[in-house]
């Protein structure tokens, strides 16, 4: 927020790992502890968005958006100081103190 070149841009704060959504679910639930078991459905059902009359909004709801930090690191010479898996650990680690 502080950097000169950052003064009217936006940005996307991730770490190296550029995954999917399925693979963050996955990892969450790891991280939690839990065992994974996600089901696939090749053939969802696009209707519900196509009566919005915005094209695109299922791939942004139901799809696997990735974000990228070349601009974060060209433009603030960034890098993530954690990786996913670390956060995800602090995160559950966290959640599961707080549900006690």
């Amino acid at each position: 927020m502080r950097h000169p070149a950052a003064a009217g841009q936006v940005f996307f704060a991730a770490d190296d790992d550029d995954l999917s959504t399925r693979e963050l679910l996955r990892r969450s639930v790891r991280a939690l502890g839990r065992m994974v078991r996600l089901l696939s459905q090749p053939n969802r059902p696009r209707f519900p968005a196509s009566i919005t009359g915005r094209p695109g909004i299922y791939e942004r709801l139901c799809g696997s958006p990735t974000f990228g930090t070349d601009k974060d690191r060209e433009l603030l010479c960034w890098t993530p100081q954690f990786s996913v898996d670390v956060e995800l650990a602090r995160t559950a680690n966290l959640f599961l103190a707080l549900s006690r």
